[in-house]
C-alpha cells in the first residue's frame, strides 16, 4: 500500500477552516451591521420597519416629561393594534350571521317556488277556492324572500366594511409607528442627541406625512363603505318592520 499517496488524499479531503483574519473580519462586519440597525437605520430593507428611525437607547437617559409626545405616539400604536383585533372579531361575527342569512334566503326561495307552482296549477284549473289562498301565501312568502335578500345584502356589505377596517387599522399602526419615530427624531434634535452625522429631521417628517396620507385615504374609503352599509341596513329594517305590521 502506498502510504504517501493515502496521506496526501486524506489531507486534501480535510475541511478547510477559516483563518483567524477571516473570522475577525466576519465578526466585525456583523457587529457593524447590528450597530447600524440599533443606532440609526437609513433604509428599512436591512432592519425592517420604518425607513428612518432612532433607537430608543439614544434617548433613554432623558427625563420622562420630555418624552410625553413620544409616549403618546407609542400609545397610538397600541390603540391601532386593538382596532385591528376588534375588526377581525367583527368579521368573525359577520361570517356567522351571513351563514344564517344564506340559509334563510334559500328556504324562502324554496317556499316561493313551491307556492308559485301551486298557484299555477290552481289557475290552470280555474279553481277560485284555491287561487285566492295560493296568491295570499305566495305574496307572504315573497315578502319574506325579499326581506331575507335585503338582510343578506346588508350583512355582506357589513362584512366588507369590517374587512376594510382591518386595513385601516394596519395603516393606522404604520402611521403611528412613523409618528413615533418622528417624535423621537424631534426629541433627539432638541436635546442634541443626534444619532448620526447624516441625521435629517425632514426625512422623518416626510416619512410620517406619507404614511398619514395613506391612513387618511383608507379611512375615507371605509367611511364610504360604512354609509352604504347603513343605507342597506335601513332598507332591511323597513322591510322587516312592514312585515311585522301585517
Amino acid at each position: 500500500m502506498n502510504h504517501s499517496k493515502f496521506s496526501k488524499d486524506a489531507i486534501s479531503n480535510l475541511p478547510v477552516l477559516p483563518s483567524s483574519r477571516d473570522r475577525i473580519g466576519r465578526a466585525g462586519a456583523m457587529r457593524a451591521a447590528l450597530a447600524s440597525c440599533l443606532l440609526f437605520a437609513v433604509t428599512g430593507a436591512a432592519c425592517g420597519g420604518p425607513r428612518y428611525r432612532v433607537n430608543d437607547i439614544v434617548l433613554s437617559d432623558l427625563p420622562l416629561p420630555d418624552k410625553e409626545r413620544m409616549l403618546a405616539a407609542q400609545g397610538e400604536m397600541n390603540q391601532a393594534a386593538e382596532e385591528k383585533n376588534k375588526a377581525k372579531a367583527d368579521v368573525a361575527i359577520d361570517e356567522r350571521d351571513i351563514s344564517v342569512a344564506e340559509a334563510e334566503r334559500s328556504q324562502a326561495r324554496l317556499e316561493s317556488g313551491k307556492l308559485a307552482a301551486e298557484l299555477h296549477l290552481a289557475e290552470r284549473g280555474q279553481d277560485l277556492n284555491r287561487i285566492r289562498p295560493a296568491q295570499a301565501n305566495l305574496t307572504r312568502v315573497n315578502s319574506l324572500r325579499n326581506i331575507s335578500e335585503a338582510k343578506l345584502s346588508w350583512l355582506q356589505h357589513r362584512r366588507r366594511y369590517h374587512h376594510m377596517l382591518i386595513e385601516v387599522a394596519e395603516l393606522h399602526g404604520t402611521a403611528a409607528e412613523r409618528h413615533y419615530e418622528l417624535e423621537k427624531a424631534r426629541l433627539a434634535q432638541s436635546s442634541g442627541k443626534l444619532p448620526s452625522k447624516n441625521f435629517n429631521l425632514a426625512q422623518f417628517e416626510g416619512q410620517a406625512a406619507q404614511s398619514q396620507q395613506k391612513y387618511d385615504q383608507s379611512r375615507a374609503r371605509a367611511n364610504t363603505q360604512r354609509m352604504e352599509t347603513s343605507q342597506l341596513e335601513q332598507v332591511y329594517t323597513q322591510l322587516d318592520s312592514s312585515r311585522l305590521q301585517l
